[in-house]
């Protein structure tokens, strides 16, 4: 170890000690906010900590993937120049601004959801424009960013002394090689062997305590999944279709199996109406005449509601046009994650 700690590699372990730093901060921050919804026994606390030192310590390993590759291939004349110490003042000024607007971010979203980041942030990353207009209506976003800004300055001079440093040999290539490409296999052996299966336990709390925040939000980009049970009330599958089927039954049906499959007949001549689904895009109620708008923007659906069954008080199942699709077409309330327009394999589905 004493290679690294005397090498070039010291600033991999300043990045390691500034991360972790900052992991076990915000989880304690989160551990006294729900202190009253987890269990207080030491042996307990101990797991909490020691998982998410573990998940703190693979989240670390993924992000220094770049520092190595840098230290790895940078020439001996640049690292000793004085280019190479302002690339490194600026680059640990950026990992401690970014793990502070990281920390306020993880904050207010526990604040609304009561977790670490899932797939519900992945969401907001994907439609930036509407997030983050709702945020800078929410929150005061210059005075966060400045104050960040002014934290960061301070914890950098806190830092910056051990970022001056002197190297006892210049390293030759094959030396910085070896040495790092021991460092690379870490990363590429915990996206093979490890999962969040560690942090999983019966209290929710518990669970987002043990997790690292940076972690479950590429977790959650890669699995495209939400946990259904976490985030939306359901009830028993057999209670839900037992009163499924008293809403379906009628005095010509018959069902053929324990689901909703029916036999409905008809003693009178057929009629073979022609029904036509128009679904427009971003066309809110707002735009229309009916619901008051004085612009006269959609005059033939105005004509057309008159003669026809409008429905005036609908709930929206998501807030995007694929929740829209699902709902019209499929009949189907949100789904956890992707939706399903979105979903590969989604055809035969029950």
């Amino acid at each position: 170890m004493k290679l690294y700690f005397k090498s070039r590699f010291k600033l991999l372990w300043i990045f390691f000690a500034i991360f972790l730093a900052y992991s076990f901060i915000i989880r304690t921050v989160f551990v006294i906010w729900v202190w009253s919804e987890i269990n207080h026994s030491i042996v307990n606390l101990l797991k909490i900590y020691s998982v998410g030192l573990f998940y703190d310590i693979i989240s670390t390993i993924y992000w220094s993937i770049p520092i190595v590759l840098y230290l790895i291939f940078i020439p001996n004349k640049f690292f000793h120049s004085k280019y190479h110490k302002y690339l490194t003042y600026l680059f640990f000024f950026v990992v401690i601004y970014s793990l502070g607007f990281d920390a306020v971010a993880e904050y207010l979203f526990w604040e609304e959801f009561g977790v670490r980041f899932n797939f519900i942030a992945v969401d907001y990353l994907v439609y930036t424009h509407e997030v983050i207009g709702n945020i800078r209506e929410s929150y005061p976003v210059p005075m966060l960013l400045t104050s960040i800004f002014v934290i960061s300055l301070f914890l950098f001079w806190i830092v910056k002394p051990f970022l001056d440093y002197e190297i006892e040999h210049k390293i030759k290539f094959k030396q910085r090689f070896s040495r790092g490409f021991f460092i690379l296999l870490l990363p590429v052996l915990a996206f093979i062997f490890v999962d969040d299966s560690l942090s999983k336990t019966k209290n929710r709390y518990e669970t987002n305590l043990k997790e690292n925040g940076i972690y479950q939000l590429f977790a959650a980009f890669r699995n495209n999944v939400l946990e259904y049970d976490e985030f939306y009330k359901s009830l028993p599958i057999e209670y839900v279709i037992s009163n499924l089927k008293t809403l379906l039954k009628t005095k010509n049906s018959t069902f053929l199996d324990s689901n909703i499959t029916r036999l409905v007949k008809y003693s009178k001549e057929e009629k073979r109406y022609n029904v036509i689904l128009v679904m427009v895009e971003s066309l809110s109620a707002e735009f229309l005449g009916t619901f008051g708008n004085k612009k006269h923007l959609t005059p033939n659906l105005d004509k057309l509601i008159k003669k026809s069954l409008l429905f005036t008080n609908l709930y929206a199942t998501g807030t995007r046009t694929v929740r829209g699709m699902e709902a019209v077409t499929l009949s189907i309330p949100p789904t956890p994650g992707r939706s399903i327009v979105k979903r590969p394999d989604n055809h035969n589905m029950y």
